[in-house]
């Protein structure tokens, strides 16, 4: 063991003095990070590194939780609105959860009178003030008549008769989950409109023969079979091998609209990742909110019919290289 965590050897009082001097250093490396943390926000100096976002770079860089990272970008934001909020943590007066729970609240009238009492309280005593403050409206009675069961109900429906059963609450959505059960199999679950429920029908309704169970988990692999065929750029690329893919879709040279087969090209090369690089070598690798990006712009002569001057950059990575310049 370091000798640094060593504590046997401390009498008592030794003990908690060092211990409370701790407790003071960590309150003020807390407020310190926050600040910090708002700058690297404000400046966007994560997308320069090569993430996409302040949270991912909380979790690759700092190595912070998924938890930890929310409740410290939203405290840092706050913070950076009620600078008072650094000297209140420094002070060991409030804790982030209490500024996490009265975040949405604050505001430029409030915040003085609201953080005072937000003061020394525990995490319980500060929802109870956030719910006097914001209370939830009483759910109102609501009866009706619950649906026919059929042959496969959809998650959040009960089976039953035909009697009516008072004083049923609709309960709040839930969350979005998808959560492996094996190593082959996930349970899927998110709340839908009724919609969604009617489109879900018909697809069971056509594929009956298909799928005699019914089942959803079939109906929603066809209708994502459905769609990756048409969508998926790799599955394109494979079809066109058979065909001549050059006389259709092609634009010229002069045009900045980027034809589709370049598009489907560049995907695959790229694998569907943001490939902004930073300057020690960390790509960013983001899978959402990829953009097309000119690498010469379209306006300095950059052509678009070329896979080499095309490449996919998420939106944050290409935002930032146009406000820089270019990179």
């Amino acid at each position: 063991m370091n000798p640094q965590y060593d504590c046997s050897k401390l009498t008592n009082q030794e003990l908690v003095i060092k211990l409370k001097i701790l407790a003071s250093d960590e309150r003020k490396a807390q407020a310190a990070f926050l600040a910090h943390l708002t700058e690297v926000d404000s400046r966007r100096v994560y997308a320069e590194l090569g993430y996409s976002s302040l949270f991912k770079y909380c979790l690759e860089e700092l190595h912070l939780s998924e938890g930890s990272t929310c409740k410290r970008i939203q405290v840092a934001r706050t913070a950076k609105e009620f600078p008072v909020i650094y000297s209140l943590i420094e002070e060991g007066k409030i804790h982030l959860e209490g500024v996490s729970l009265l975040s949405p609240l604050l505001n430029g009238e409030n915040h003085e009178v609201l953080l005072k009492k937000a003061c020394h309280k525990t995490k319980r005593e500060v929802e109870q003030l956030v719910a006097g403050l914001a209370p939830q409206e009483d759910a109102p009675d609501f009866i009706r008549k619950l649906p026919q069961p059929s042959q496969t109900t959809f998650a959040g429906e009960c089976r039953s008769d035909n009697t009516k059963s008072p004083g049923i609450i609709v309960p709040k959505p839930r969350p979005e989950t998808i959560k492996p059960i094996t190593e082959e199999s996930v349970v899927f679950k998110f709340t839908g409109s009724a919609e969604l429920r009617k489109k879900l029908e018909k697809a069971r309704q056509i594929l009956r023969h298909k799928h005699p169970h019914g089942k959803l988990e079939d109906i929603i692999n066809e209708a994502l079979e459905s769609f990756l065929e048409k969508r998926d750029p790799e599955r394109r690329i494979a079809r066109k091998k058979q065909h001549d893919p050059l006389q259709k879709g092609r634009a010229t040279s002069s045009s900045r609209r980027i034809p589709q087969r370049i598009k489907d090209q560049v995907w695959v090369r790229d694998r569907g990742r943001c490939q902004y690089t930073s300057q020690d070598g960390k790509q960013c690798g983001e899978k959402a909110w990829l953009e097309f990006d000119h690498i010469q712009p379209w306006v300095l002569g950059g052509v678009s019919d070329d896979t080499e001057n095309i490449r996919l950059l998420c939106r944050t990575h290409n935002q930032w290289r146009a406000k820089n310049g270019g990179q």
